[in-house]
């Protein structure tokens, strides 16, 4: 077992589990629910060429129910970093058996985004894995019509998976402590150099999430927006205010919450009050618009 950063996130990486089991490691979020260790979970689904899905069904309660899903996107890797997936992060596995403790069907999903800013393949692979799910919602236990998808960190990058021309089976998204805008990548970072002025400005319109509220916005599915008021990531409180903005001048269905001391990362990293808090409301933030 060993420690590594992923885009800011400092993750336990274990070593892969056998697929088709019940999960019992531990959680590592700050909140819990009866039954996360009973869980019952797929691992290793082939959405797309070598990428993958895992799928957390809750242990008990009828056969051939189809709950609503929450699909949790991560930020992605470090590019030419070596280590393990983010589906095999305690951090996202504590997140998927939360999801189906709670009462749906988790499904957290690896993709290719990295450092190199790889947004329109990575983009891609989620619409992909989304489609993948609903293909075999009946297989899976999964509500097609109902699914939330939650997008973290470097993530919020790739959120146009959800908020560009949303679909009416996509419920509601939740965006923590997210990239909001592509204006960071026109300067330096410790994550990369300067993008070229003219690539990105072919990226904002079609990807970036603060646009894409201009776009249609009487379309636009419920958001929940988490913010960590210490987020030391260089660019995300500015691209959070320039989202939040465009939010209010379009009048977005934006619900937002800041914990004020939170790091990034806080809903492992800091279990205080304010974390559970903000965790619990955006649980029954699903729970409402999935009914």
């Amino acid at each position: 077992m060993r420690v590594v950063v992923r885009f800011g996130l400092a993750v336990v990486l274990c070593a892969p589990p056998v697929a088709a089991q019940r999960d019992t490691s531990a959680n590592v979020l700050a909140i819990s629910r009866p039954g996360m260790t009973a869980v019952r979970v797929e691992r290793g689904i082939v959405y797309r060429d070598t990428l993958t899905l895992d799928v957390y069904h809750p242990g008990s309660g009828a056969a051939g129910t189809a709950r609503p899903a929450i699909v949790f996107v991560p930020g992605g890797l470090v590019a030419g970093a070596s280590g393990a997936s983010p589906t095999t992060w305690p951090f996202y596995r504590s997140w998927g058996r939360l999801a189906a403790a709670s009462g749906f069907v988790g499904i957290t999903v690896n993709h290719r985004l990295t450092t190199n800013d790889n947004v329109v393949e990575a983009e891609s692979d989620v619409r992909e894995a989304l489609r993948h799910l609903r293909a075999n919602a009946a297989r899976l236990g999964i509500d097609r019509e109902r699914v939330c998808v939650a997008f973290y960190s470097a993530g919020g990058e790739i959120a146009a998976a959800a908020l560009h021309e949303p679909p009416p089976w996509l419920r509601c998204v939740l965006l923590f402590y997210p990239f909001l805008d592509l204006e960071h990548k026109r300067v330096r970072s410790p994550f990369r150099d300067p993008q070229p002025a003219a690539h990105v400005d072919s990226l904002v319109p079609r990807y970036s999430p603060a646009a894409l509220l201009a776009a249609d916005p009487a379309r636009l599915p419920p958001i929940f927006l988490a913010v960590a008021g210490r987020d030391a990531i260089p660019g995300i409180h500015a691209s959070v205010e320039h989202f939040v903005s465009a939010a209010l001048a379009h009048r977005a269905p934006l619900a937002m919450m800041v914990h004020p001391t939170g790091a990034h990362g806080f809903d492992q990293r800091d279990h205080d009050a304010r974390t559970v808090e903000i965790m619990e409301a955006a649980l029954a933030f699903v729970s409402r618009h999935t009914r």
